[in-house]
C-alpha cells in the first residue's frame, strides 16, 4: 500500500514543482548526487547493527554528543570518549558561528549558551584516530562563506603520519547538515567546489534536516533535497512511524539516506522496532550517556540490541 501511495505522490510532486520553485532557484545547475541505485553507506566498510528480518544496516548516532552550556572542553571530551567506548557509529556535533571578526566555529546548541572551541574539540586524539563517523550540524543561516572555510580548514589540519586526512578518508564518513537550505547548505556546497577542497569533497556528504510539516510539504522538500545535491534527509520522530515510512519509501526511490531523530528512553522500544528495517540512521539521546556507560547499560547499547533482535 505504501509503494502505491508513493507512486501517486510522484505525480503530485511533479505538478507542485512546476508552480513552486521558490527553494529550487539555487539548484538549476546542480546534478543530483543520488539515484535509485545509490546506497548511503556505499564504500564504507563499517560494522553497523543489522536487522535480522531484512538485513538492513542501521548506524547509531550519539545525539548532541557534547555538554551544552559548558565552556570546559574536558566536559565534552568525556561525552565523546564515552560514546566511542560504547561503540557508537556516529558522533553528532553542533556548531554555531558567533558574530564578530574571527568567525570561528564553536560547539554549542545555540549562540546564547556557553560554548567551547570547535578546534579544541576536534583536537581530541581519540576522536581523530577512531573511524567513528562525524555528523556536523551547522546551526543558523550562515551567509559568510569564510566562516565555512574556517571550520573546514581546521579539520584539514589533522593528518596521519602517512599524510592522510584524519577526518576525511575512506574509513569514515563526514556529513555536513543543516535545517537551512537556502543559505547554509547552499553556501557549504559552493565552498566545497573550490579548488582547495577538492581533496576532501569525495569524503563529505550533505544532509538536510527537516521540521515537522504536512506530508505533501515533506515530500516536496525531499524532492528538493535530491535535486539540490543532498545525500540524506533527516526526519523528526514526532512525524509518526506511518508517515516516516511513507517519506522513507520516497527518499529511498531517489537514493537518499534517511536518518530519524531522536530516540530516548520513552520512545526507543516502539520506534526502533517499527523503523529498524528501513532507515539508515537512528539518532539516540546522549543526556545520560556518561552515567549509563559506567553501568554498561547505555541507551546506545539498548538500541543496538533491539535492532539485532528477531
Amino acid at each position: 500500500m505504501r509503494k502505491i501511495f508513493v507512486a501517486s505522490m510522484l505525480v503530485l510532486l511533479a505538478l507542485m514543482s512546476a508552480c513552486n520553485n521558490k527553494d529550487t532557484n539555487n539548484c538549476t545547475d546542480i546534478t543530483p548526487v543520488t539515484n535509485s541505485e545509490t546506497y548511503f553507506w556505499q564504500g564504507l566498510d563499517a560494522q553497523f547493527a543489522e536487522s535480522p528480518t531484512t538485513g538492513n544496516k542501521v548506524a547509531i548516532a550519539c545525539h548532541n554528543c557534547y555538554i551544552n552550556d559548558s565552556a570546559d572542553v574536558l566536559d565534552t571530551y568525556q561525552v565523546i570518549e564515552a560514546a566511542i567506548e560504547e561503540r557508537v557509529d556516529i558522533i553528532e556535533l553542533d556548531i554555531v558561528i558567533p558574530n564578530g571578526r574571527s568567525k570561528q566555529a564553536m560547539v554549542s546548541h545555540e549562540l546564547a549558551s556557553k560554548q567551547v572551541s570547535f578546534e579544541k574539540i576536534v583536537d581530541n586524539s581519540l576522536l581523530r584516530q577512531s573511524d567513528v563517523n562525524i555528523f556536523l550540524e551547522v546551526k543558523g543561516k550562515i551567509k559568510n562563506k569564510q566562516s565555512i572555510r574556517n571550520f573546514l580548514d581546521v579539520l584539514m589540519k589533522y593528518k596521519s603520519e602517512g599524510g592522510e586526512y584524519e577526518y576525511f578518508n575512506q574509513n569514515r564518513m563526514f556529513v555536513l547538515r543543516s535545517f537551512e537550505y537556502e543559505t547554509t547548505l547552499y553556501n557549504i556546497r559552493e565552498v566545497l567546489t573550490e579548488r582547495k577542497y577538492q581533496e576532501i569533497i569525495s569524503f563529505i556528504k550533505l544532509s538536510r534536516i527537516h521540521y515537522v510539516k504536512a506530508q505533501d510539504a515533506m515530500l516536496a522538500e525531499i524532492e528538493q533535497a535530491h535535486e539540490c545535491g543532498m545525500s540524506m534527509v533527516e526526519l523528526d520522530y514526532h512525524l509518526g512511524e506511518e508517515q516516516i515510512n511513507v517519506l522513507n519509501d520516497y527518499a529511498e526511490s531517489l537514493g537518499l539516506g534517511v536518518s530519524v531523530y531522536t530516540f530516548d528512553e520513552y520512545n526507543y522500544k516502539e520506534g526502533v522496532s517499527a523503523l529498524k528495517n528501513n532507515i539508515e540512521v537512528m539518532t539516540v539521546d546522549s543526556s545520560t550517556l556518561i552515567e549509563d556507560a559506567n553501568l554498561s547499560n547505555s541507551l546506545i547499547e539498548k538500541v543496538r540490541q533491539l535492532i539485532l533482535q528477531e
